[in-house]
């Protein structure tokens, strides 16, 4: 699996070798064993970075959201594309202040969530499991870089 990022906001230009790391960190091996067999068909996952303004609007017109969030997973499945994953670092890093986690973990952790949506995830129990437990063997292997620790399913006070 492929992971290509599109840097559409200027805004964190600084965080770029730090997505262009963590992308590296990902790869088709965590995923397998884990009925994730959809990742061997495609090759490819697209990451846009955009700005809140933008993940809003998106949001807002293919959720009927009217609010930013973290990232947005739009299933694709043509040619080697398995689907597009549009981040806001501005609610990642927000999110990493909320959460005392490392940015870093934040970043692997949206990642991770929206690859598990374009192989067909929904929320649930079992996916959050899953989520998991391949953020844990990625921030083992490359514990240099990341806390270790548990992800799961956050909540931020004013989602509620």
């Amino acid at each position: 699996m492929r992971l290509s990022v599109s840097w559409n906001d200027s805004n964190f230009l600084e965080q770029k070798d730090n997505i262009d790391k963590i992308v590296s960190y990902i790869g088709e091996g965590y995923f397998s064993g884990h009925e994730v067999h959809i990742i061997r068909r495609f090759s490819k996952v697209n990451i846009i970075l955009v700005d809140s303004k933008k993940i809003r609007e998106l949001n807002s017109m293919y959720r009927d959201k009217d609010k930013s969030t973290d990232i947005l997973s739009f299933d694709i499945r043509t040619g080697s594309v398995l689907g597009e994953l549009y981040i806001c670092l501005e609610e990642v890093i927000a999110n990493a202040d909320y959460f005392k986690s490392g940015v870093n973990d934040e970043i692997l952790m949206v990642l991770i969530h929206g690859i598990l949506h374009l192989c067909g995830h929904d929320h649930s129990a079992e996916m959050f499991a899953l989520q998991d437990k391949i953020i844990h063997n990625i921030q083992h292997d490359n514990k240099d870089y990341f806390r270790v620790g548990k992800s799961g399913k956050k909540i931020r006070k004013n989602e509620t």
